[in-house]
């Protein structure tokens, strides 16, 4: 009686007895072609948001709504003393509707 049973076919004998399961290639050829799938599409992306200027436009799209969401001013501050001068005019306005001198 023999201990090591003969594989039918292609099925490599060696592979068998050393205990590399079949399926090892075939597994590790699809994760290959899918890294390297991953890998072609990151490559294209790039490119084509270089053409695009995408990565730029999202950078400054970022850097207003960064701007917007604080309470500094975006021109430093001459909106601020704008806005106080425009305040202090229309309370002015108020109170001389109100029968008060400027």
């Amino acid at each position: 009686m023999e201990l090591v049973q003969e594989l039918p076919g292609d099925i490599d004998n060696e592979k068998y007895l050393m205990g590399v399961d079949i399926m090892d290639d075939s597994v590790l050829k699809i994760v290959f072609a899918v890294c390297l799938a991953g890998l072609v599409f990151l490559i294209f992306r790039e490119v084509l948001c270089w053409y695009w200027k995408l990565n730029e436009i999202v950078h400054l799209l970022t850097e207003i709504n960064n701007k917007l969401g604080s309470d500094e001013p975006l021109d430093g501050n001459k909106t601020w003393k704008t806005m106080d001068y425009y305040k202090q005019l229309e309370k002015d306005v108020v109170q001389n509707k109100e029968g008060q001198p400027l």
